[in-house]
């Protein structure tokens, strides 16, 4: 029996997803299939457990099939040679003040550009 994974932010596209036409059609599905390594918060100085899944993502086409001809369904898939990977890291409280005060820092830098940029259209 196949493990269910419930990584942080999955997402199934396809699920529920179903199509009832009268008239006959052709369905392509293009799939990209992407490998993903999701590894949990580790709990008391013990590393994080790692799993191992796939992702993936789901385009839908149809056309109209020709007359006499029966409805048909194709799926269309290429494996992503790119690995997502997701960890649980937290940042420590010197690195979340130094990147509050690059914020800030930026804020009063664009500030300034703009009051200068101002002031000297309006000397002109």
């Amino acid at each position: 029996m196949e493990k269910e994974h419930n990584f942080e932010g999955l997402v199934h596209p396809l699920n529920g997803v179903s199509h009832r036409e009268q008239r006959t059609l052709y369905y392509e599905y293009f799939l990209d299939i992407v490998p993903t390594v999701y590894t949990h918060k580790p709990k008391r100085r013990k590393p994080g457990q790692v799993e191992r899944g796939y992702q993936y993502t789901a385009n839908a086409h149809s056309l109209p099939s020709p007359p006499g001809q029966m409805s048909a369904v194709y799926f269309q898939y290429q494996i992503s040679p790119i690995t997502v990977a997701y960890s649980y890291d937290r940042a420590s409280f010197s690195h979340f003040l130094s990147y509050t005060c690059a914020i800030i820092g930026g804020i009063f830098t664009v500030a300034g550009i703009l009051s200068r940029s101002i002031h000297a259209s309006a000397a002109q």
